[in-house]
């Protein structure tokens, strides 16, 4: 299987994992106006001999939709990419990832969408490496806000617990602390 395809593939399943489901956007409207979800917990969505996928998701209020991060490593390559869910944005909406960390510094992620009736989902995905291990910087600490202009997640992730994660995924990636 092409590796497009395989990312692909597995980025549809993480975004199963996380229950993300099409909604109308009026219900997702609503969604908006609630206090913003927090995650309080990292979760280890696969551990195997090919792949670690560790992150966080909260559940946006009213909703069936979770949002959130996951940073996927490949064993053999010590690949990295992180695929961000968000959940639906409507129609005329421009939205585009961003991170802020606790000290209030902002990263942008991929490009800037507007909102379409063909739009569906917000589920970026970031494949290059040094932007990936920022955004494991940036995200994986309590107070950082994980967000999209339309819907956000905020990390409540014990610090220990997302050091803990940033730690796993760079042994699994080779790279030094």
């Amino acid at each position: 299987m092409p590796e497009s395809t395989s990312r692909t593939a597995f980025a549809l399943v993480l975004a199963a994992a996380l229950g993300v489901f099409v909604l109308t956007s009026a219900v997702s409207a609503n969604a908006a106006r609630t206090p913003t979800p927090e995650a309080t917990q990292i979760v280890t969505f696969v551990d195997d001999d090919a792949r670690l996928v560790i992150g966080f998701a909260a559940p946006l209020p009213g909703v069936p939709d979770k949002i959130g991060l996951a940073v996927v490593c490949g064993r053999d390559e010590r690949s990295l990419y992180a695929a961000l869910f968000f959940g639906f944005f409507p129609d005329g909406k421009p939205v585009q990832a961003t991170v802020r960390d606790p000290a209030g510094q902002t990263m942008r992620l991929g490009p800037r969408v507007l909102g379409s009736r063909f739009s569906g989902f917000h589920d970026p995905e970031v494949h290059d490496r040094n932007d990936v291990l920022r955004l494991m910087k940036m995200a994986f600490a309590d107070g950082a806000l994980l967000g999209n202009g339309h819907n956000a997640v905020r990390n409540r992730i014990p610090d220990a617990d997302n050091r803990e994660a940033r730690r796993r995924l760079l042994d699994c990636a080779g790279e030094r602390r």
